[in-house]
């Protein structure tokens, strides 16, 4: 379940990491013991952060790729029993703009990652591609897009997800998402202007195997360079089917007693 949010716009999350490798994110909440924090992260150029660093320790690369101008890395990590409200990206290079999103989800296991699917295009939907299906019951499931417009006016304007996806990023009335113009080399406000380039994240938790991912539509058939990414995350609770299916077989050989 996710319990906290932060997205790019909120003060701290949008930044230009021109002149040095790293940039410190403010949050605005304390996460909790216990809890996991997953870092989505859309930069514009080839380069995306190779470290995201959480209370002194790396948080695991979850996911890292991309195309020239749309790119995505997923960090994701458990946070420990004394928490920070500050994250550090590192960068191997100086470079362009980013936009992340900060998730603080409770309920997932120590074991995190599962699969993972990704696709890239040009258009106005967006799509994550499909993974292999998933070997528990009762995951995370996490859609993230990036997407690049060279001039000012390639924000989307309104977005709906496909396959029971919520849009977790913003306000879908307006823009559900935030990100950099180009053109004025500044953080862009929700709802207040459009932007050149942007992160989108949309969620879901299911109960039961099967495949992950799908589509999110520009309702206002705006043109953009996308790359889109999807990640699905045990959790706690999750029943590999595996194990299920070896359940199954034993009890038919050897039936529980009554």
């Amino acid at each position: 379940m996710i319990v906290n949010t932060q997205y790019a716009g909120s003060g701290n999350g949008t930044g230009f990491y021109g002149s040095h490798g790293s940039w410190t994110l403010n949050l605005s909440f304390t996460p909790t013991p216990g809890n996991y924090l997953i870092v989505y992260v859309g930069t514009f150029n080839p380069v995306n952060p190779n470290v995201c660093t959480y209370t002194g320790s790396p948080l695991t690369l979850s996911f890292s790729n991309g195309t020239i101008n749309a790119n995505v890395a997923v960090f994701s990590g458990i946070v420990p029993g004394s928490p920070a409200t500050s994250i550090t990206l590192q960068f191997p290079i100086s470079g362009n703009a980013f936009s992340t999103v900060i998730q603080e989800v409770s309920g997932l296991s120590s074991n995190m990652l599962d699969q993972t699917s990704h696709s890239t295009g040009s258009g106005f939907v967006y799509s994550t591609g499909s993974t292999s299906t998933t070997t528990a019951n009762n995951e995370f499931l996490a859609n993230a897009w990036v997407y690049y417009n060279p001039s000012t006016g390639g924000d989307p304007g309104g977005e709906s997800p496909s396959n029971g996806y919520t849009l977790s990023s913003g306000n879908p009335a307006k823009y559900t998402d935030l990100g950099w113009s180009w053109t004025s080399g500044s953080p862009i406000p929700v709802g207040t202007a459009t932007v050149s380039s942007g992160i989108l994240i949309a969620n879901k938790t299911v109960s039961s195997t099967g495949t992950a991912g799908g589509t999110v539509t520009d309702l206002h058939s705006n043109t953009n360079t996308w790359y889109g990414v999807a990640l699905t995350f045990f959790g706690i609770n999750a029943n590999p089917a595996i194990f299920g299916t070896l359940n199954s077989l034993v009890n038919r050989r050897y039936p529980p007693l009554k």
